[in-house]
């Protein structure tokens, strides 16, 4: 299936998002430039489902994998399909050809909410992990 211009645009630009993200979490040190910073924490005292996510992105663009589990668990899994979704828009906007993913809706809906769920669970073992 051919995607019009439009639809070229727009993953080229979804690309462009992803790989500045990547560039970022390459050059910009978290802890340099005071990035670790959370409202939630500060208020709570408590980590937010995404506390330790930059420093984690970080690591991994540094290839310190063990860092970067450590930081947020989900991390590396997150960094890994943002690779994936980089390099099929990527493909996508540049030769105008949709890549088609073998899954039905149901199953892409079973995946996403377990993905959420594991990442809701990590969160509440993390927090309760904190109250100690």
């Amino acid at each position: 299936m051919r995607i019009g211009n439009d639809g070229r645009i727009i993953r080229g630009s979804i690309f462009l998002i992803i790989v500045a993200l990547f560039v970022a979490s390459f050059f910009l040190n978290p802890l340099k430039y005071n990035l670790n910073t959370c409202g939630f924490k500060e208020m709570t005292g408590y980590s937010c489902p995404s506390c330790g996510l930059t420093r984690s992105f970080f690591s991994i663009s540094h290839l310190h994998f063990g860092d970067a589990f450590s930081y947020h668990l989900i991390g590396p899994l997150l960094y890994l399909f943002l690779l994936s979704a980089a390099v099929k828009y990527g493909y996508e906007a540049v030769t105008g050809n949709v890549v088609r993913l073998s899954i039905s809706a149901r199953q892409d809906k079973i995946y996403v909410i377990t993905f959420l769920g594991i990442w809701l669970i990590y969160w509440i073992v993390r927090i309760i992990g904190e109250m100690n």
